[in-house]
């Protein structure tokens, strides 16, 4: 359940006077706030070094693959406002994990 729906139910569970004693609210680390796109703030999150599992999650999308080149690969992320698109480039490692070592925020000629 999302954050803010907890917070809802936590507030009207009170209001009705049902004790919530037990109730735990946590916030994951990065919530699905624009599913399916990177937003400008997300894209400033993602820092050289950082795996891909957590930049997918950052963007709340996969992306798809865009090019690939000795030892790694880019994937490509659509904006939220349709006119940018975010590449990320990653290196593999030997144990087959994926880490950023270059990323680009790109205007795509729609309305930029």
């Amino acid at each position: 359940m999302h954050r803010t729906a907890l917070v809802r139910l936590a507030g009207g569970l009170l209001a009705a006077g049902v004790p919530v004693s037990g109730l735990v609210l946590t916030s994951p680390a990065v919530e699905a706030d624009t599913p399916g796109c990177a937003a400008i703030w997300e894209y400033k999150k993602v820092t050289i070094g950082m795996h891909k599992w957590k930049v997918h999650k950052i963007f709340d999308t996969a992306g798809w693959f865009e090019d690939g080149f000795a030892g790694g690969y880019t994937r490509g992320y659509k904006s939220c406002d349709g006119d940018h698109v975010a590449y990320v480039s990653y290196e593999v490692d030997k144990q087959d994990v994926a880490t950023v070592i270059e990323k680009r925020w790109v205007a795509t000629g729609t309305n930029a």
